[in-house]
């Protein structure tokens, strides 16, 4: 009786490796809750990094405590039981080291004195404007940003965007531009 089993040879198959990609994860600045360093501005970088990192809020809030050194990890340690949640944790960071006046009112003063320095790039002084404009009122009129931009700038490129019709940020830094590559 013929045997209906065919025995078949199996040949081994060559693995296929495919490279897991790794990336090196980021890691925000340390806050240590010093007069003069801001909460806001410290979590805004902490968002970033949690994003890049993805971290959901559960483990943005236990990674925290390892970007926290000084009064700001004394000040976990001694509350940790009540920051239950991130919104918690930032909610409480803000109102014990934030006073949201105090960085608005610095803000504006710089801003009001702010000129381009000798050797500064345009560019670089049109993006610290455009900060200070941002930790002032996040929804600033782009007339009032232009406004605060023409006031600071080198004085021959100020004298060249005279003639200019500049309405937004964008037609300032298109002409500064211009400017420059003459």
């Amino acid at each position: 009786m013929p045997d209906d089993t065919e025995v078949k040879e199996v040949k081994p198959q060559p693995a296929v490796f495919t490279p897991a990609l790794f990336w090196e994860p980021r890691k925000p600045t340390i806050f240590k809750g010093e007069p003069g360093q801001d909460p806001t501005k410290w979590l805004q970088e902490y968002l970033k990094v949690s994003k890049f990192n993805q971290w959901d809020d559960t483990l943005a809030l236990a990674n925290a405590y390892f970007f926290l050194d000084g009064t700001a990890k004394k000040w976990f340690d001694n509350n940790e039981d009540l920051l239950t949640s991130w919104e918690v944790f930032q909610t409480e960071l803000k109102k014990v080291f934030g006073d949201t006046q105090l960085y608005v009112r610095r803000a504006k003063d710089i801003l009001k004195c702010r000129a381009q320095k000798s050797g500064e790039s345009t560019q670089s002084y049109i993006q610290d404007v455009l900060g200070l404009c941002h930790q002032i009122d996040s929804n600033m009129p782009e007339d009032d940003k232009v406004s605060h931009l023409m006031k600071g700038i080198a004085e021959d490129v100020y004298q060249a965007l005279l003639t200019k019709e500049i309405r937004t940020t964008a037609d300032f830094i298109k002409w500064c531009q211009h400017i420059e590559e003459m």
